[in-house]
């Protein structure tokens, strides 16, 4: 049996700057695989263009072959930690079939910043509210569960007439 390659996360940093002082963004172009084991190299390239304290970090997941969760939480992570730095971190690019099926998932949002990837987002207060369920707070007792219908069996003597 032969062994499987070992993953690869490629990046690419671009920095540009705009017309006046704090306007300055950071773009990371990702590529290959972003999983458990290439996540602390994101990591890495995310820190290193943080300490040049950028306005807004785009890190760009066209490149991106593959992601699991724990790339999801690299990403997060990477969230986190341009949210301490005071840094926008956004999501862009058109990924792949695969990283957009997991992202939809999570609903993770691109193309906007990203505050935490992993909080479903909240149902506002207004609304219709569900009805409470007896039994539940309500000093009910609840509902009994209905008996299941067995399936009616075929005689004994049925079966050794056919086996026969």
């Amino acid at each position: 049996m032969t062994p499987l390659p070992p993953a690869r996360l490629t990046h690419r940093t671009l920095f540009t700057s705009g017309p006046g002082p704090g306007t300055e963004t950071a773009r990371i172009y990702l590529g290959g695989e972003l999983d458990l084991t290439t996540g602390p190299d994101l990591i890495t390239a995310v820190t290193m263009n943080l300490t040049l304290q950028p306005r807004s970090l785009r890190i760009d997941l066209t490149g991106l072959d593959f992601m699991d969760s724990a790339g999801l939480r690299h990403l997060e992570h990477a969230a986190e930690l341009a949210a301490r730095a005071g840094t926008e971190l956004v999501l862009c690019g058109i990924p792949r079939p695969l990283v957009r099926r997991l992202l939809a998932h999570t609903r993770t949002p691109l193309r906007t910043p990203l505050r935490r990837l992993a909080t479903p987002p909240v149902r506002p207060a207004s609304g219709p509210v569900p009805a409470p369920v007896r039994g539940v707070g309500t000093g009910q007792a609840p509902p009994r569960p209905r008996p299941r219908r067995r399936r009616a069996r075929a005689g004994r003597a049925w079966w050794t007439r056919i086996i026969r």
